[in-house]
């Protein structure tokens, strides 16, 4: 591809999932899955990159593979549905002359709860030429109970194949990359597969592809399932065994969240052109009305790839442009997933700055421009708080970089110099504040690394999404932004205003982010939930006693980690606890619901989490499941791991005549047994979000 055009994406449009590119020479071939379609694995054929022809399927004869009664994946185990067949997540490689397609032939139950369900069958198709359908092999089948295999031909001539190992999605880990040495025209094993990456720490860690570049070993996969959290990641080593050095950085290309034309992000492919260029292939979904008419479709975007250094994908954009291969200087603007800045330079001193969101610009560069041969200097106006600039110049042939050329502040946001609609605020925290009432129309902000002390009161009149910088989105333990106060409610004069931060507003979404109350003598709040549909992702609470006030509303928290001592889950929310770790640092009580009449449809939902200790001293059987605050409180634990902190009594009460509902259902651990468990109500079933939420249950973000 010429190195100065614009292209459009998808460059695949439609049902095309699961990208893999093998170039020879200047022609490069396309593979994709295809499920349970015969004939089956499309094959596509392209020069520029843009223009892509069918010329073919791998599995083009029903000698090869019968699909004559395959079904789909079929997500209703409830009825004992599974799926027969299915060509999953193919890889191309060409070497000495041979192409070499690896899938996995799918089969089993939907959950695959446990090995014994799942039975993929993993294979080899080797052809000399893929317009000839005669020139395909049958499958070479080999020996590796998962899926989404690769292969990889080092110097020597061995070749490896990489896969994602199953061991059943209701376990942790519920898939590992393995690796194992292949005889590619037998599809014997010459080793025993080894793990050799968990992945960056996201769920269902898949679609391995090793690379060697510079004596490296460089390992790509996907992670975070193939919805909104979707994303790329990738690890390096000196050996091809490893052990492999995630990428503090990962991921390195995603698109997470329910606002952007491009969702879904992931399970991409690296490859060269003939002019040692890099790009990335990789699935996406356009989003349209909530839903994904196209399915997973096929996306392409430049990579920049520096000795030693690991690839930087661009953004993927519908509109992807390739800068002209005569630039001199660059700079990026640091922003969000959702929007993508580029300021480029070239030898003629002519400039171009873009800021785009649904085709409208909200930012334009100064004509006052100064340029030498290792600066430039501009004007920023925006009706965004600031930016930060990354530089990077091009000296004698080498990158001269600066990290930071500093903030550059805009006009202010209100009266006469407001102009133009605001998609988003950018603010660090380092330089000023913004008034959350003003905005009136869906917002977000992004907050870089730092802790804050200070206290937030969140009250604004539309959608609000916060992000705190992490370096990986899927936990609160990479979380770099920490909002902190030390305030007790006595000396505050309530509950509410000693909360760090206090949300008062209606659809509210905050993720990656730590709050915390300092005050260790007596009641002190972390967080305020005072409003209505708001969710917390990847977030952390602490305080000692009263951590997190789940007050009023609809409330989701998932994958958030929770301590404190006594009551630190207190208050009248309809709230769902998913994946949580919650952690007491001293002997007390988890749960105090203030539900005061049986007619109330509130209670918490405490779900597939962790019941554990955040102290060192020994806390064995000291730790209450919860009390009742009001009489009618309502609380239930379910699939959780409840550890040997958990007091046999289990529950405890508080409130003067109450009758309370606190249950238990399927849950494990040393803390689990409920033989000796006072005020318990028996349960014989689990609790679903539509029973906590109604009909309008799918409110939160499903995809975290």
């Amino acid at each position: 591809m010429s190195k100065s055009v614009s292209f459009q994406n998808p460059i695949l449009p439609g049902f095309y999932p699961d990208p893999s590119i093998a170039r020879v020479g200047e022609v490069f071939y396309m593979v994709n899955s295809s499920f349970q379609f015969f004939p089956g694995i499309p094959i596509h054929r392209s020069t520029d990159l843009v223009q892509w022809d069918l010329i073919g399927h791998a599995v083009c004869r029903n000698t090869q593979l019968d699909l004559s009664n395959a079904t789909t994946k079929i997500n209703r185990p409830e009825y004992g549905e599974f799926f027969t067949a299915g060509l999953y997540a193919p890889t191309i490689r060409y070497h000495d002359g041979t192409f070499y397609i690896l899938c996995t032939n799918l089969k089993g139950r939907p959950e695959m709860p446990s090995t014994e369900d799942f039975s993929p069958e993993n294979f080899i198709i080797t052809s000399k030429d893929l317009t000839d359908p005669a020139s395909f092999s049958d499958p070479i089948y080999f020996d590796f109970h998962g899926i989404d295999p690769s292969i990889f031909f080092d110097d020597d001539g061995r070749a490896y194949m990489q896969g994602s190992w199953i061991y059943g999605y209701r376990q942790k880990p519920a898939t590992i990359i393995r690796q194992a040495e292949i005889d590619p025209s037998s599809g014997k094993l010459l080793s025993e597969p080894r793990d050799v990456w968990t992945g960056s720490g996201d769920k269902v860690p898949e679609g391995p592809h090793l690379y060697k570049r510079d004596g490296i070993y460089w390992l790509l996969i996907a992670e975070g399932g193939t919805h909104r959290t979707h994303k790329i990641t990738m690890a390096r080593s000196q050996d091809v065994w490893g052990p492999f050095e995630s990428f503090k950085g990962n991921p390195i290309l995603t698109s997470q969240g329910k606002h952007h034309p491009i969702q879904c992000v992931g399970h991409g492919d690296l490859f060269s052109d003939a002019d040692d260029e890099w790009w990335c292939v990789m699935l996406a979904r356009r989003e349209y009305d909530q839903a994904y008419p196209l399915g997973r479709e096929t996306y392409l975007v430049p990579v920049v790839w520096r000795s030693d250094e690991f690839p930087v994908p661009e953004p993927v954009e519908l509109l992807q442009t390739v800068n002209c291969a005569n630039r001199k200087l660059g700079a990026k603007l640091l922003t969000d997933t959702y929007r993508h800045v580029s300021l480029d330079v070239n030898s003629k001193r002519e400039i171009t700055l873009a800021v785009r969101h649904k085709s409208q610009d909200f930012v334009y560069v100064d004509n006052n421009i100064t340029l030498d041969a290792d600066r430039v200097k501009l004007v920023i106006k925006s009706t965004v708080q600031n930016y930060v600039f990354s530089y990077e110049c091009l000296v004698d042939g080498s990158w001269k970089r600066e990290a930071v050329l500093g903030a550059v502040d805009s006009a202010d946001m209100s009266g006469d110099d407001f102009t133009g609609t605001v998609f988003g605020l950018y603010a660090s925290g380092r330089s000023g504040s913004a008034d959350f009432e003003r905005f009136c129309i869906p917002s977000c902000i992004f907050i870089y690394d730092g802790v804050y002390r200070e206290q937030v009161d969140i009250k604004i009149k539309a959608p609000l999404t916060v992000y705190g910088s992490t370096s990986n989105t899927g936990t609160y333990k990479s979380n770099v932004v920490t909002i902190t106060n030390k305030l007790g409610s006595y000396d505050a004069g309530s509950l509410d205003a000693s909360s760090t931060v206090n949300v008062r507003s209606t659809n509210i979404s905050m993720y990656n982010i730590n709050f915390v109350n300092e005050y260790t003598s007596g009641q002190a709040v972390a967080l305020t939930a005072n409003g209505n549909l708001t969710g917390f992702y990847g977030c952390s609470f602490k305080s000692y006693q009263d951590t997190l006030y789940a007050k009023n509303g609809w409330q989701y928290f998932s994958n958030c980690y929770i301590e404190g001592a006594v009551d630190y889950i207190f208050g009248n929310g309809h709230a769902w606890f998913g994946e949580c770790t919650i952690a007491s640092s001293g002997g007390g009580y988890i749960t105090a619901s203030s539900r005061t009449y049986n007619n109330d449809t509130s209670r918490y939902v405490i779900d597939h989490s962790t019941v554990t200790s955040a102290s060192s001293s020994d806390l064995t059987g000291k730790v209450a499941l919860g009390r009742p605050w009001r009489v009618s409180a309502r609380v239930m634990y379910q699939y959780s791991t409840l550890t040997s902190v958990v007091s046999p009594e289990g529950w405890t009460t508080m409130a003067e005549g109450a009758t309370p509902i606190f249950q238990e259902f399927e849950n494990t651990g040393a803390g689990a047994k409920t033989s000796a468990r006072k005020f318990l109500t028996p349960a014989t079933a689990a609790v679903t979000k539509k029973d906590l939420w109604g009909n309008n249950w799918r409110w939160y973000d499903d995809s975290y």
